[in-house]
């Protein structure tokens, strides 16, 4: 923005006002300095576009959120928005609102990914042990007899 104030005498001198929000060299342009909207958690990329901070995802208003990697979420290259982690093997769980292994999966403490639970492994087994015992008692008894 420009403003002009007369000074005394008969030549007049341009004042130049620089205003807030502007920047550039106020004698030759002002150009409004580049922002994104107050409230969100945006900032300005390389680009100049408004973006979330990295390791932070859209939630459903559109504000950044943080996606946070402990409890399994991660931020969707597509979408934007925080995601449970499909490279572990995690599901989201709409009646806590976190990050979970799908059923009879558990998270491996060392390597975080979901592998098959141990109660689910050894009834598993325990199943089929019973069977082939059931199979050979059944041939045994007969022989034994």
């Amino acid at each position: 923005m420009y403003s002009f104030q007369p000074v005394l005498g008969t030549t007049k001198r341009i004042i130049i006002v620089l205003l807030t929000r502007y920047e550039g060299d106020a004698s030759l342009e002002c150009t409004p300095v580049k922002t994104c909207p107050p409230g969100r958690g945006f900032v300005l990329n390389e680009r100049e576009e408004c973006v979330c901070p990295p390791g932070h995802g859209f939630d459903e208003r559109g504000v950044c959120i943080p996606c946070r990697e402990d409890l399994g979420f991660v931020v969707d290259p597509i979408t934007g928005r925080c995601i449970c982690d499909k490279t572990r093997g995690l599901i989201f769980d709409v009646s806590t609102g976190s990050c979970v292994c799908p059923e009879g999966y558990e998270i491996d403490r060392e390597t975080g990914v979901c592998v098959p639970g141990q109660r689910d492994f050894f009834c598993i087994v325990f199943s089929l042990a019973s069977l082939v015992e059931i199979k050979i008692g059944v041939g045994f008894s007969e022989w034994i007899g």
